[in-house]
């Protein structure tokens, strides 16, 4: 994944989640949440999926894959 630990930090910002909001959202520590951010640790598809619906962007663009229009 070439940019997801970027991107998923970003939207969690842009939402004003934090981590350990966004964890309960799709029911995983805010140690995981952590670890896909910062050390390039990638989640399994159902949670992409899930953080993909919560951050209202399609996976493509939290992979890095497809262009990510945020401030």
């Amino acid at each position: 994944m070439i940019k997801f630990g970027e991107n998923l930090k970003k939207l969690r910002q842009w939402y004003g989640f934090t981590q350990a909001k966004l964890g309960k959202l799709i029911n995983v520590s805010d140690t995981t949440i952590r670890s896909w951010e910062i050390y390039g640790i990638e989640p399994n598809l159902t949670n992409l999926a899930k953080l993909a619906d919560i951050l209202k962007v399609t996976v493509g663009q939290l992979i890095g894959t497809e262009y990510l229009d945020i401030v």
